[in-house]
């Protein structure tokens, strides 16, 4: 691989958390989804790199998703941990006000560096171009998988009006979200030339 590129995983992640509660926000294992993307040593190159991810999980989210621009913010953190260069949280308006759910971090190169202290392994690239050696910085995206289904459900969430005093809920999930994609029902089962037109409908639809 050459940078930069990135690697993805998904796992369970676990936290030692005293006091857990608030539903999703305080538990001690969960699922988390996270994108590790290496890019070169040179610190500008590095912050270039943290905004177009900061830009990417907008445009994801907004456009992608389909979530509403108007419940999404940016909130970056004041005080930095010691690793990292930047860091800012995503943040959705829930019902009870605004919560995060992805985090975008510039986490330098601590990480690899510490593993090769510790390691004694050499984490150095060499670049095939240039032939310069350097220890890769690293730009994370980090997100709940609980979270993200959650902040769906509740963006797509819709209580219809069928008739006076009747009301059907409805998910509004986006096409790219949709667990059903298409359904066929043939109005009337006893009619073969209907049934034989919704077999070729459904055949079509199969091959997309």
């Amino acid at each position: 691989m050459r940078v930069p590129f990135g690697l993805a995983q998904i796992g369970k992640a676990f936290r030692n958390e005293i006091t857990p509660g608030q539903f999703l926000y305080r538990m001690r294992e969960f699922e988390q989804m996270e994108i590790e993307y290496f890019v070169p040593a040179d610190p500008d190159t590095a912050a270039q790199f943290f905004d177009k991810w900061k830009e990417r999980s907008m445009t994801y989210r907004t456009q992608v998703i389909g979530i509403s621009a108007e419940h999404l913010r940016f909130k970056d953190h004041e005080k930095l941990a010691h690793y990292a260069a930047s860091a800012t949280d995503v943040e959705f308006q829930y019902p009870r006000g605004w919560g995060e759910i992805q985090g975008v971090h510039n986490r330098t190169n601590f990480d690899l560096k510490q593993h090769q202290e510790y390691s004694k392994k050499d984490m150095q690239y060499n670049d095939p171009k240039t032939g310069e050696r350097y220890i890769p910085r690293c730009v994370e995206a980090s997100f709940g998988l609980g979270r993200t289904v959650m902040v769906a459900m509740l963006e797509f969430y819709d209580e219809e009006l069928v008739k006076e005093g009747d009301t059907r809920v409805v998910v509004r999930f986006p096409f790219a979200l949709a667990p059903v994609k298409y359904a066929v029902f043939p109005l009337m089962e006893k009619d073969e030339q209907m049934m034989q037109m919704a077999k070729e409908i459904t055949m079509d639809l199969k091959k997309q």
